[in-house]
């Protein structure tokens, strides 16, 4: 192999290392939506779907479902933690898109593409992102791996005409899957597409450009219903955070302030909210980057202005990709807003190889040591601190409450579980406890109730006798 892939094979053994331990326990115990996962990956083989329900209302879509199914069904078998198990697919998300990050930024030089590697192996929101069971994890490098397809379909000089359709086509439906795997990116990946192949120069032969647009386009009309009805729970009035009585200037200047908040300083470095699952006392970015980002944008900016279409594209992606997390209420949301993710990471990346462009390979090993040292601290916090600050938020000690009511289920005294949010942990941990509805109260085992438990909070189970 080539050193430059040596080194892109050490990005993947230390991101591996980033990732992979304590999985089931960092960032924390698992979230109600990491629970529902693993609940729905337990039957979806027994029972096949597109969507799943979510205890708080609407649907999900199963992609990430169907891909955890033989993790924790293997997990199962073998007695691993099934917190693990339902994570896995996110973890290998993660690695996927440091290779994927590596490729598209590759077209500007083997240099940019290590570069990218390990900014995206360092970042502490890909690190975050990669210990989180659930589906948005899964869309960065699907976009990503599809938008370096379609760089491909420009320059494939291989068969022209065939291999850049065939590229495209690839593509195109990387972008389409990522579009019918998470609601929010249906707002996103369409456009990106739309920016992408309008930077292209020269211009894309109609052939090619309809296979690249088509499936993505295809995915949002279908889904539309779905998209913006009210069985998805994520649709129409909190994307749009439409309310009664409000008019079309307040909604547009809602949406303004929610975009700057996504792309303001205080969002991307300090830490402060945890609104979205971004990581409490971490910022999404180390601050020790920032020089870094400020030469990427500057790069893009001034590429941009001679009309190069990688400083154009990148300058798009970062103001397209808040899209559906500006629109949304409890801004910021860094789920929603997920796609800014691999966008800063290559203006990160370009910033550093504008850097280390000269005295290479000393300029490189100092940049990539910069870069080493200043993710040491916003990783450290996040395996200290953030758990810590963040229990309520993973609902720690729903496992163990769910085990207390399996077991006195089983002993033969059934439990009343009056609460939100409880029912997934009920059927994880307790999945032999029939489980039934009395009102809005859900009652564990058979025969009347002869205990009650009150779950208010997200540690609380307060117990009381009923007979």
């Amino acid at each position: 192999m080539t050193p430059h892939r040596w080194l892109l094979a050490g990005c993947l053994l230390l991101a591996l290392g980033l990732r992979a331990p304590w999985l089931d326990r960092l960032p924390g115990p698992l979230h109600p939506d990491e629970a529902q996962d693993a609940v729905h990956a337990r039957e979806v083989l027994g029972r096949p779907a597109l969507a799943f329900p979510h205890e708080g209302g609407g649907w999900d879509e199963g992609t990430y479902v169907w891909l955890a199914a033989p993790c924790v069904a293997l997990a199962d078998a073998l007695g691993a933690p099934v917190e693990a198990a339902v994570r896995l697919p996110a973890l290998l998300a993660g690695l996927a898109l440091v290779v994927g990050v590596a490729l598209l930024a590759g077209e500007a030089g083997p240099r940019a593409g290590l570069l990218a590697a390990l900014v995206m192996t360092l970042t502490p929101w890909a690190v975050h992102l990669s210990r989180l069971g659930l589906r948005a994890a899964l869309v960065p490098p699907l976009v990503v791996v599809g938008l370096w397809a379609l760089a491909r379909a420009e320059g494939s000089t291989d068969d022209p005409r065939a291999g850049r359709r065939r590229a495209a086509l690839a593509g195109g439906l990387c972008l389409a899957l990522a579009a019918a795997t998470y609601t929010p990116a249906r707002l996103v990946v369409p456009l990106l597409a739309v920016a992408w192949l309008a930077t292209t120069r020269p211009r894309p032969a109609p052939a090619v450009a309809a296979l690249a647009l088509g499936p993505p386009l295809v995915v949002l009309v279908a889904l539309l219903p779905w998209t913006l009805g009210p069985e998805g729970g994520l649709r129409l009035e909190q994307v749009l955070a439409l309310e009664r009585g409000a008019g079309l200037v307040d909604h547009a200047g809602r949406a303004a302030r929610g975009w700057a908040v996504h792309l303001s300083t205080r969002f991307l470095f300090s830490g402060a909210t945890s609104r979205g699952f971004a990581p409490e006392g971490v910022g999404l970015l180390p601050l020790a980057w920032a020089p870094f980002l400020v030469l990427g944008l500057a790069r893009a900016a001034v590429g941009a202005f001679r009309g190069e279409p990688r400083g154009r594209r990148l300058l798009l992606w970062l103001m397209l990709a808040p899209a559906a997390a500006a629109l949304t209420r409890d801004v910021p949301n860094a789920l929603r807003a997920v796609l800014a993710l691999p966008a800063l990471v290559l203006l990160v990346a370009h910033g550093a190889d504008l850097v280390a462009r000269r005295r290479r390979p000393l300029a490189l090993a100092l940049v990539a040591g910069v870069l080493a040292l200043g993710a040491v601290p916003p990783l450290w916090r996040y395996a200290v601190v953030h758990p810590e600050r963040q229990g309520a938020f993973y609902f720690a000690g729903r496992r163990e409450l769910a085990l207390a009511v399996g077991a006195r289920a089983a002993a033969g005294e059934a439990v009343r579980v009056r609460g939100d949010l409880v029912e997934a942990y009920l059927r994880l941990y307790a999945p032999a406890v029939r489980l039934r509805r009395e009102a809005a109260d859900l009652v564990a085992g058979d025969g009347p109730p002869r205990w009650e438990v009150v779950v208010d909070g997200p540690r609380s189970g307060r117990w009381r006798r009923l007979d």
